[in-house]
C-alpha cells in the first residue's frame, strides 16, 4: 500500500472523479473496509489472505483510477526539477490489482467482478482492447456464476448488497455492448 495520506487522497479522488461513471462499489462499505486495512490484525484489521485477494485488487484499482487526478511532490533534492509534481504510478497499481485478481480467479466473489470491471475500463482506456475483452468475459462469467442476473432479493435481504449486485450486473451488461 502507498503511504496512508496518499492512499486516502487516491480513494477520495476515485470517488469524486471515477465512481460517478462506474458506480460498482458502495462508497460507505468500501470506506469502512478500507479503514480496516490500516489497523493491525489484533484490533480487527485485514491482511492479505486468500479470501480477500479480490478485495485488495479492488483497492488497487481504486488507487489506479484515483491517481489520474492526484499530484504528489517527491522529496526535495535541491534542484528545481526535483521538486516538480508528478502523478502516482497508476500502472503499478494496475499490475498489482491484476496479480491479486488473477490469484483469486477461481473464487467467485462480487469483489472479483468489481475488480475485473474496473480492470477492463483501465485496459480500454489504455487501448489494450484484446486484453480488455478477455477481462470482460471473465467478469461476465463470474457474475453469471454468482447469479447476479437474478433478482437480488433471492440472495440477500441487505438493501445495499442488493443494489450493488444490480449495479455490478448492469456494469457487465453495459461494458459488453
Amino acid at each position: 500500500l502507498p503511504q496512508r495520506s496518499l492512499a486516502d487522497r487516491l480513494v477520495a479522488s476515485y470517488f469524486k472523479h471515477r465512481h460517478p461513471l462506474n458506480p460498482y462499489i458502495h462508497e460507505g462499505t468500501f470506506r469502512q473496509r478500507y479503514a480496516r486495512l490500516w489497523l493491525s490484525k489484533d484490533v480487527g484489521g485485514e491482511e492479505a489472505a486468500p479470501n480477500n485477494l479480490a478485495w485488495l485488487a479492488v483497492v488497487n484499482m481504486v488507487f489506479a483510477f484515483g491517481s489520474e487526478h492526484v499530484q504528489v511532490r517527491p522529496p526535495y533534492n535541491g534542484s528545481p526539477a526535483g521538486s516538480a509534481s508528478a502523478k502516482p504510478d497508476r500502472a503499478r497499481f494496475f499490475k498489482r490489482a491484476k496479480v491479486l485478481a488473477f490469484s483469486s480467479i477461481l473464487q467467485a466473489r462480487i469483489e472479483l467482478v468489481q475488480a475485473l470491471l474496473l480492470m477492463s475500463h483501465y485496459l480500454h482506456g489504455s487501448l489494450e482492447l484484446n486484453h480488455c475483452w478477455t477481462v470482460i468475459g471473465l467478469a461476465i462469467r463470474t457474475a453469471q456464476e454468482l447469479g447476479l442476473y437474478l433478482a437480488p432479493a433471492n440472495f440477500t435481504e441487505d438493501i445495499i448488497e442488493q443494489e450493488i449486485r444490480k449495479r455490478v450486473w448492469w456494469g457487465c451488461f453495459v461494458i459488453d455492448r
